[in-house]
């Protein structure tokens, strides 16, 4: 099989496809818009209004309220973050509009535009736009990029492509739309049973005892035992922030702490793990094992409530405003002076227990749904990988 001719094509086409530089079928749009010397409001999308990986917008403003320069798209055009390429961030909004200079507004000039779209995912052009200038704040170079050397089939393939990889685009969709929804329902629900709206009864279908108003340092506390990787022989499972998947739980990897450089804090199995750095990005988890961390990383541990209800309550609204009182502006941190004496309302054990159950249940339900969408997602990249060249 010819380099030219991807690996998994549709069965009326033949031939090699032409060798073009991406900047011969594709351009930037660089008209620029003002907001403070116009008079007209667009839809307005900024690099966070874009989710990573998905393709989504998830938000718009109004260009009016903008104080910077901004560049205008068109329906259909392809946008592309170009701040810190490695994030992934990409859409094809269906409306006219403006969006931030640091997002680039993408046409196709010899290829359609929802074919650019697909093609902006492939690795091909995730390689090329992460040779980028900067390291703190890498930035895409479009100068690189659009010499960058690709393969295209004629329109009506290009067409097919595109159909074809819509479709799962909106199986992904319909499939996140259900996660996200049963991640609503998670909130819903831990928000009723906290406020104790929603209550449980005892094995004798009798009402638990009030709860108790406490301070959250008089039920909880953090681990202080360090672990050195210079002066220790002890191998471990260790976990850094970006090991941590925002809002879900998860960790998606763990290192050799032997390999490490840095002093880290030990943890225990069952502990709750929560990323103090940034606070807002609410990264938390409940590892099942023995491990090390990063120090930027919370160790809590009960000590009058359960371990599991506990990494329950530190998701909730409340304890993510008190955390959210930070020091620092750039890097933010959480102190454990502020959010030790937040006043919290403890149940019983017995009712600890029902609702961490409870809610644990909900959280099997999420992650099942979120293991659809994720295999999903890997069809996808295996299907860009092979109908391209």
């Amino acid at each position: 099989m010819g380099k030219r001719v991807p690996k998994l094509r549709f069965p009326e086409f033949s031939g090699e496809w032409e060798e073009k530089k991406l900047g011969e079928v594709c351009a930037l749009r660089k008209e620029k818009y003002d907001p403070r010397l116009s008079n007209n409001s667009y839809r307005c999308v900024e690099l966070e209004d874009i989710l990573g990986e998905a393709g989504g917008i998830t938000n718009t403003k109004d260009s009016l309220r903008q104080n910077s320069i901004k560049t205008f798209f068109k329906a259909g055009d392809v946008l592309y973050g170009k701040l810190r390429p490695y994030l992934h961030k990409y859409a094809h909004p269906d409306f006219n509009g403006v969006c931030s200079t640091e997002i680039w507004c993408l046409f196709g000039t010899e290829v359609s535009n929802r074919y650019l779209y697909h093609l902006i995912q492939t690795s091909n052009f995730d390689k090329a736009a992460n040779k980028s200038c900067g390291t703190k704040m890498p930035r895409a170079d479009w100068e690189i990029v659009s010499d960058n050397t690709i393969y295209v089939p004629k329109l009506i393939e290009q067409q097919k492509i595109a159909d074809f990889l819509s479709t799962v685009d909106n199986i992904i969709t319909s499939e996140q739309r259900i996660l996200d929804d049963l991640q609503l329902k998670k909130k819903g629900l831990m928000q009723k049973l906290f406020s104790r709206e929603l209550r449980f009864k005892d094995k004798d279908g009798r009402e638990f005892p009030e709860w108790e108003a406490k301070r959250l340092g008089e039920v909880c506390s953090l681990r202080k035992e360090k672990y050195d990787p210079k002066t220790s022989k002890s191998s471990f499972r260790c976990i850094e922030l970006e090991d941590i998947i925002s809002e879900t739980g998860n960790i998606i990897n763990t290192k050799n702490s032997l390999n490490q450089s840095s002093i880290k804090t030990i943890f225990k199995a069952g502990d709750v793990l929560y990323g103090k750095l940034r606070p807002y990005l609410h990264k938390y988890a409940h590892p099942d094992f023995d491990g090390v961390c990063s120090t930027e990383i919370w160790c809590l541990y009960g000590t009058d409530i359960t371990n599991s209800y506990l990494y329950f309550l530190i998701q909730m609204p409340d304890f993510d405003k008190v955390a959210n009182k930070s020091c620092g502006t750039k890097m933010p941190r959480a102190e454990w002076d502020v959010v030790s004496n937040k006043i919290v309302y403890i149940p019983i054990l017995e009712e600890q227990k029902k609702i961490a159950e409870y809610l644990g249940s909900q959280d099997s339900v999420i992650e099942e749904q979120r293991k659809i969408v994720d295999g999903w997602k890997l069809r996808k990249k295996g299907l860009l990988q092979q109908m391209f060249v």
